[in-house]
């Protein structure tokens, strides 16, 4: 009887795992308005590692990205004149997870400077 127990508790345990770690690395598609929360922030710092462009806000501790931002029509040198040290609102995916559970998601969806979208993926 007991072995039944014990079998049945890891069996739950193992569908608790698979549960929180399809929910940790599910990919982001067809991101829309009521999934993003947006962060208003002076940018500190613009890095670009595998492809991927990574920013940072002054007093915030995380890390924001666009992934692939050469597809998205972006690049380095027009960045760093539009974003670099000025105030922007981006738009981050607002999902609890057990890795981010602050619910604030790093990757942006959208990035405004003044009123002007400089990159989008958001269905509206």
């Amino acid at each position: 009887m007991f072995k039944k127990i014990y079998l049945g508790i890891i069996f739950s345990l193992f569908l608790v795992f698979i549960y929180l770690a399809y929910i940790t690395f599910q990919p982001i598609r067809n991101v829309s308005a009521k999934e993003v929360k947006p962060k208003t922030g002076v940018v500190s710092h613009l890095t670009v590692q595998n492809g991927n462009l990574f920013v940072s806000l002054e007093n915030d501790r995380h890390v924001y990205y666009v992934k692939q931002y050469q597809k998205q029509g972006l690049d380095t040198v027009t960045l760093n004149q539009k974003i670099l040290k000025k105030e922007i609102t981006l738009h981050h995916i607002n999902k609890w997870t057990p890795l981010t559970r602050d619910g604030i998601h790093p990757h942006i969806s959208r990035i405004e400077v003044a009123g002007e979208q400089i990159f989008n993926e958001i269905e509206e």
